[in-house]
């Protein structure tokens, strides 16, 4: 699957390939044309997103701008999250509005393992975390600590 979207987040052009690589191998499957998106939109503005699937799978996913990422202006994603007690500590949902690029999880004073960090969102969709602490904490003292950052929270000039 794959999907280029608008830095806010709108769907600009998507497709499907059904492929078949060999493991161990690569090979140039596709090749896409940007000509009209850009000419419409600027190549600053837009996202290509892919999804790697098989056998009912996902496998990978990966998104990469057109520019380098310093010249992107990206808007405010609107971030959500909703976190719950789990078997291994706590379970963080978060969701986005628009596409939130390099983000991670943070408990600023406290050790912890993180199942994920530093991945991008695609716009309205929904990535959950598992994160276990070092220590005992109570949801409460969990949800009061944790920060969900995106690359637009530390680098002012890609604020759009």
């Amino acid at each position: 699957l794959w999907r280029i979207t608008t830095l806010d987040g709108a769907t600009v052009s998507n497709g499907e390939l059904d492929i078949t690589v060999p493991a161990h191998t690569s090979r140039k499957v596709y090749s896409m044309n940007f000509t009209t998106a850009a000419a419409r939109y600027g190549m600053d503005k837009l996202l290509l997103w892919a999804e790697f699937r098989g056998d009912g799978q996902h496998f990978s996913d990966m998104m990469t701008a057109l520019v380098k990422p310093r010249d992107l202006q990206l808007p405010d994603p609107s971030l959500t999250w909703t976190v719950r007690k789990s078997r291994e500590g706590f379970a963080v949902r978060v969701h986005t509005r628009k596409p939130a690029l390099w983000t991670w999880l943070d408990l600023p004073d406290i050790s912890a393992t993180y199942s994920d960090n530093f991945v991008h969102l695609m716009p309205d969709s929904t990535t959950e975390w598992m994160v276990s602490p070092a220590g005992d904490l109570s949801l409460r003292e969990f949800h009061e600590q944790l920060r969900v950052r995106t690359v637009r929270d530390v680098c002012p000039a890609m604020q759009g």
